[in-house]
């Protein structure tokens, strides 16, 4: 029993040493992608919430005034619609959010869509009646504005590379399908039409993928006469699976182009925002 004891001991050991050094890896690899594109990147201060003793306090600060809700029926409301501000008024062009999952980035994704994006008669306006955010001097100004463009890479999982592209390839072809409008645009460029169709039917090869969200992005400027807003939702999950999988140096060229032919001086963007799930330790480029 004592060796079987000593035995596990050392394997999870091994195992705690094992997932703190790809954790190091993961982050040399950001900073390297980050690097490598140019993007300038900040982490707003609006997503340092914590809840003690049913109260609201951002930055050690209490704001009480943004809990609503019954506590009979133990639900909560927490208005973070102030983040919509953040994003425009202190945030850089793009913005990288680091957090471990079900730390609400996908819903504060999701909130940042409703927001800015334009639709027919802006039926998303209704939302944010009553929030705080509508006490805000620029609201008018930004809500229901700009095309935006939101991509999800979380479940972008598969044992091999070219399975992973093939998933990727069908989260671009949702969102290609959900801008299919573009292709009876009086816009729309004759050059662009192939790439356009190869994805929207799911049929791109690696170099249309890698291009995918730059040719979006350009299409909907041209269209709306506005760049876009870009969310890309857990980017690194599959530069994640591909470390684990053994396949992360592919990965790796792949994410590289396609994050930097959409984020580094791409003149059709309005804003981005970033999500991920690696923890950014004290030796990235995030420091100090």
């Amino acid at each position: 029993m004592r060796f079987r004891k000593y035995c596990f001991g050392q394997g999870e050991m091994e195992m705690k040493e094992r997932r703190k050094l790809s954790g190091k890896i993961l982050t040399v690899l950001l900073a390297v992608v980050l690097l490598v594109t140019g993007m300038a990147v900040s982490v707003p201060a609006a997503l340092r919430i914590t809840i003690r003793d049913g109260k609201v306090y951002q930055n050690n600060k209490p704001v009480t005034n943004k809990i609503v809700g019954s506590k009979a029926k133990g639900y909560y409301y927490v208005d973070k619609t102030d983040f919509i501000r953040q994003i425009i008024e202190e945030g850089a062009l793009i913005t990288l959010l680091p957090r471990p999952r079900r730390f609400g980035k996908t819903l504060n994704l999701s909130m940042l869509r409703y927001f800015f994006e334009k639709t027919d008669g802006n039926v998303f306006r209704p939302l944010f009646d009553g929030k705080r955010i509508r006490e805000w001097k620029d609201f008018d100004k930004h809500q229901g504005q700009y095309p935006v463009i939101m991509l999800t890479l979380k479940d972008c999982k598969a044992d091999t590379f070219e399975d992973t592209l093939v998933r990727i390839g069908y989260e671009l072809k949702n969102e290609f399908t959900r801008h299919a409008y573009l292709l009876d645009s009086p816009k729309m460029r004759p050059n662009y039409l192939d790439d356009f169709m190869a994805l929207y039917e799911g049929k791109a090869s690696r170099g249309q993928l890698e291009g995918s969200i730059s040719l979006l992005s350009e299409l909907l400027t041209l269209h709306w006469g506005m760049p876009p807003l870009v969310l890309l939702d857990e980017y690194d999950t599959p530069i994640h699976v591909a470390f684990d999988k053994g396949f992360y140096d592919r990965m790796i060229v792949f994410m590289r182009n396609f994050m930097s032919m959409v984020f580094k001086d791409n003149t059709s963007i309005f804003r981005g925002v970033i999500t991920g799930i690696l923890r950014v330790s004290k030796e990235s480029i995030f420091s100090g």
